[in-house]
């Protein structure tokens, strides 16, 4: 039988202790499947330039928020009638066709719709602007 060190057997057997890297804890969740959980590393100070195109990048996506919450804002305040003939929303093609949609109901969900979209995008965007 090998000799073994005295106070690095696993108690109960003749088994010399498992080496274990410390760099990944296993753990054992309900269903019995491993999970491996590395460590935090520490963020290194960033450098001058990365400073400046961190702080650029918040400034731009602060200034695409503002412009998304101004457009929100603007659709938020138009408002649709019940069978007003006067409700039109005009769809403009690249090639300069144009659609008019006259019906209340259609203008209304549109601008739903629109409005929708902008939120979701606002929300994307202030998930970026993170110190």
């Amino acid at each position: 039988m090998p000799e073994q060190a005295k106070g690095k057997d696993v108690q109960g057997t003749n088994l010399p202790a498992k080496q274990v890297d410390q760099s990944v804890v296993k753990k054992l969740p309900p269903k019995g499947e491993i999970i491996e959980m590395k460590p935090i590393k520490e963020n290194a100070p960033l450098t001058v330039e990365e400073t400046i195109r961190r702080v650029n990048e918040l400034q731009d996506n602060i200034d695409l928020r503002e412009l998304l919450k101004r457009h929100l804002e603007a659709v938020s305040l138009l408002k649709f009638g019940e069978y007003n003939e006067k409700d039109v929303i005009v769809l403009v093609s690249h090639t300069g066709e144009k659609y008019e949609i006259k019906s209340s109901s259609l203008c209304q969900e549109s601008a739903e719709l629109i409005k929708r979209r902008i939120s979701e995008h606002i929300e994307q965007v202030e998930q970026q602007i993170v110190l």
